[in-house]
């Protein structure tokens, strides 16, 4: 009889639990979001796609045994149309349908994705939604602190009820992330901004187009990408620039299989958002390597890496976005290298499945009606809700403040000679809107002059005089406007310097008259001469021996390689302001070149250095206050402060003022305290 054989049977492994479905309301068709953050390696819950108009299955889906919704995007489904009584009644129905279904032991967690709807066509039904939505949520997910801040104080959700959980990257949507990850900076021609989304208001984009236009007025090396979709009432925002060759503009859906593409051509990506909350975008960007620059907001700092933090500029300062893109122009492509490694490093540490760990624990929150994860997703406290005033109005109160602590009541008296509105942006705007200065202004270019009549204010006087030495000139005109000049553009610095020759085509002339600055009436006294004049500086600085010996402080463009023939140098134009007792305190811009070279274009670090010109301050030598009476002083503080942020030369003036006893010392240790 043959023995029976002996079967081993393998251990059985276990079986993984089927992911339970959770109802994603409304679902994307187009953001992989709600998938990414639902990737998880174990993932012990999927995504169930629910349209926004099958809200009103809640009730039935609940008795087929659906017991989670995961609520996105409010805005979509509350106050969608310009008829608020049709959104009134189908609010008040599909709240009633998620009513029904908390009511019914079902639980909700609601994502907020933004501050208001993208589409603010009815507000008032959209915030009523939304306060009954805030009751009705189980929990609440965030992205981060400064929108858990807004949800405390503005809609006063319990913090115990708060999650924060990042934004995720987009590593490895869009393409493999090791090919995301192995491309090194890309080499192009001029260094390559990318603003990618849809074309919004709150996204900065006529900051944005401006100092476009200025970068090519000034001929900077750069390009710009404008990819997404405008709205009608942006398209205008693009007019000039259809045709400019540093400008790209794609308004149109980008398909998926090209989003890779355009980010691997990219090199910065530029979010000049006003009110920030939450933004894909910028986490798309660094999953591709892009540092960021933006203003510096706690909601941006949030989504961007901390090693490139100083990319994000002060939203309240003048020319802010145009300094941070000129500094990228001009920054050498290994540094820009380590601030991509730095941006990788943050789309790596917000991988998708890395996030969705942690939407897997608030999912398992919801489900058992526990906190268990509270400490394990949000590690940090919520700090208590606090009112911080935007940057705009604590520069107003800060102007307030500092002109109540001076005593000053007369406006500064302000000279502009060449105040051509491409430097919209001047210095003293601040002190313009808020009735401090009276500026006096010379623009000989009609079209300029009738700009600035245009949009002036009731403190504001532009005449159309050339100024100089009183005798005719020619004044040369060129493509570019703020090249006009009295004198004609050097040849052999437009073959030597590149990005020149566009601006500098010759477009015409005309024969003017011109006047010496000390003997046009009306002038009167002068507290701050800020002039442009390109290349005639010294001529007008001969000529206004009154004006000079009484301004307090000059902004003076100076030439350190000359752009005309028979400029006068820096040198020059600094003997002319220091005979009248006037020194340079600061650069305010300094304008730098690379030089021509048939195989410039084959070098990927070159970077401009040779100085063509630039923007100098010149103030009262401080280190002598017995020159200076006590109206100087404060004049020089208000300047100062407001107009270029100078805080150690208004702390001195102060100083001085208090003891020659002008101002008590409680009053301005109180404005002190305020800073």
């Amino acid at each position: 009889m043959a023995k029976s054989a002996t079967i081993k049977k393998a251990a059985a492994r276990p079986v993984a639990a089927e992911p339970a479905a959770v109802l994603n309301l409304p679902m994307s068709r187009g953001n992989p979001y709600q998938h990414l953050i639902y990737a998880a390696d174990e993932a012990g819950f999927r995504p169930e796609p629910l349209a926004k108009t099958e809200i009103t299955d809640l009730p039935r889906l609940l008795a087929e045994g659906h017991r989670l919704l995961h609520l996105h995007w409010d805005d979509l489904i509350f106050g969608r149309s310009r008829d608020s009584a049709a959104n009134a009644s189908e609010a008040e129905r599909d709240l009633a349908a998620l009513a029904a279904f908390k009511a019914g032991g079902g639980r909700i967690l609601w994502t907020v994705h933004n501050r208001s709807p993208h589409r603010d066509m009815d507000p008032e039904t959209f915030r009523a939604a939304r306060a009954r939505v805030v009751d009705l949520a189980d929990l609440v997910h965030v992205h981060t602190p400064d929108a858990a801040l807004h949800m405390q104080s503005d809609w006063g959700i319990d913090p115990t009820r708060l999650r924060i959980i990042p934004h995720p990257s987009y590593l490895g949507q869009y393409e493999p992330a090791a090919t995301s990850l192995a491309r090194d900076l890309p080499d192009c021609d001029a260094r390559a901004f990318l603003f990618f989304g849809a074309f919004r208001a709150n996204k900065g984009l006529d900051t944005l187009v401006d100092t476009a236009r200025v970068l090519i007025r000034r001929e900077v090396p750069f390009h710009l990408h404008l990819c997404g979709r405008a709205a009608r009432s942006h398209q205008k925002l693009f007019r000039g620039l259809t045709d400019a060759p540093a400008v790209e503009i794609t308004d149109e859906a980008v398909p998926d299989e090209d989003v890779a593409g355009i980010f691997a051509r990219a090199q910065v990506f530029v979010a000049p958002f006003n009110n920030l909350f939450t933004s894909g975008s910028v986490m798309l960007a660094q999953g591709f390597g892009l540092p960021v620059i933006g203003p510096d907001t706690e909601a941006l700092r949030a989504h961007v890496a901390p090693e490139n933090h100083d990319l994000l500029y002060d939203p309240g300062a003048p020319r802010a976005l145009l300094r941070m893109m000129t500094r990228l122009v001009e920054m050498p492509d290994d540094e820009l290298r380590t601030r991509r490694a730095a941006a990788f490093a943050l789309a790596e540490d917000r991988a998708p499945a890395r996030v969705a760990a942690q939407m897997m624990q608030v999912l398992a929150d919801l489900r058992d009606g526990t906190g268990a994860s509270l400490h394990a997703v949000q590690p940090t406290p919520i700090a208590p809700p606090r009112n911080t005033p935007s940057p705009e109005v604590r520069a107003q109160q800060r102007l307030a403040d500092l002109t109540r602590t001076l005593g000053l009541t007369d406006p500064l008296r302000i000279l502009d000679i060449g105040a051509n509105p491409m430097n919209h942006d001047a210095p003293y705007k601040e002190l313009l809107a808020a009735g401090h200065a009276h500026v006096t202004g010379f623009e000989p270019q009609p079209e300029a002059l009738a700009a600035l009549n245009a949009r002036k204010s009731p403190h504001e006087t532009y005449f159309p005089d050339v100024v100089g030495d009183g005798e005719t000139h020619r004044l040369n005109l060129y493509r570019g406007s703020g090249l006009a000049s009295l004198l004609e553009i050097r040849q052999p610095t437009l073959d030597h310097l590149l990005g020149l020759r566009r601006a500098a085509r010759p477009t015409g002339h005309v024969d003017l008259p011109s006047r010496k600055l000390d003997e046009i009436d009306g002038i009167g006294h002068v507290d701050f001469l800020k002039i442009d004049v390109q290349g005639a500086e010294a001529m007008i600085f001969t000529h206004a021996q009154t004006a000079l010996s009484q301004t307090l402080a000059v902004q003076s463009e100076v030439n350190f390689f000359p752009l005309y023939d028979n400029q006068p140098s820096f040198g020059e134009i600094d003997r002319l302001l220091q005979a009248h007792g006037l020194v340079p305190h600061s650069f305010l811009h300094i304008e730098k070149r690379l030089l021509r070279s048939r195989w410039l274009g084959r070098i990927e670090d070159a970077t401009p250095q040779q100085m063509l010109d630039g923007d100098i301050l010149y103030l009262r030598d401080l280190s002598r206050p017995d020159t200076l009476d006590n109206d100087a002083l404060r004049k020089i503080a208000l300047l100062c402060d407001t107009c270029y942020g100078f805080t150690d030369v208004t702390l001195r003036c102060l100083e001085l003022l208090v003891d020659r006893g002008e101002i008590k010392p409680r009053v301005a240790e109180r404005f002190i305290d305020s800073l």
